[in-house]
């Protein structure tokens, strides 16, 4: 129970709050270190696979791809609530990322291909994720709330690509 209060007065929440506050951090957490850990090993994959060299045509193709995917987030919002948004963007990176690795086990000789590719869409995936997001939180809160809970959800949120990065750091001798 003084976890709780420390809680609150630490970040100013109610206590109607609280549940709800943690329910969002904890979600911020989850998809940010999973987001994070598919960034960073894609990241690393591409530099050793496809070279620096390549670093500037990815990143058009990034701007490009993010270009496109706002169109389709927009057409999006006309179609499915936040949540529905939220939800269909996780489930598209999510598989994603299991065609990767299928892709990358079925066709090793075009490895390098594949690293390019992903290291686009992993890119696109981790802004589309952070956009739908933080619009998902937003429609929960009204300004004055989000002042003082925002701090809250978006430090869940860190927390979750520190981890990501602890857990790559310590995991890698066995993913490599």
């Amino acid at each position: 129970m003084k976890k709780v209060q420390l809680l609150r007065r630490a970040f100013g929440l109610y206590p109607d709050e609280i549940k709800k506050t943690l329910h969002f951090g904890w979600l911020g957490f989850l998809w940010s270190a999973a987001a994070s850990c598919a960034v960073t090993l894609f990241d690393g994959l591409f530099l050793e696979t496809v070279g620096p060299k390549h670093l500037p045509s990815a990143y058009a193709y990034i701007a490009l791809g993010l270009i496109a995917t706002s169109f389709f987030l927009f057409k999006g919002l006309k179609l499915l609530s936040l949540k529905g948004l939220l939800k269909s963007v996780v489930w598209t990176n999510l598989s994603l990322y299991g065609l990767a690795l299928a892709l990358i086990y079925a066709f090793p000789e075009l490895k390098s291909t594949w690293f390019y590719g992903y290291k686009v869409i992993s890119t696109i995936g981790y802004a589309s994720l952070s956009i739908t997001f933080w619009s998902f939180v937003d429609e929960y809160y009204d300004l004055q709330d989000a002042k003082r809970i925002y701090t809250l959800v978006m430090a869940a949120e860190f927390a979750g690509a520190i981890f990501s990065g602890a857990l790559i750091s310590l995991s890698i001798d066995w993913i490599q």
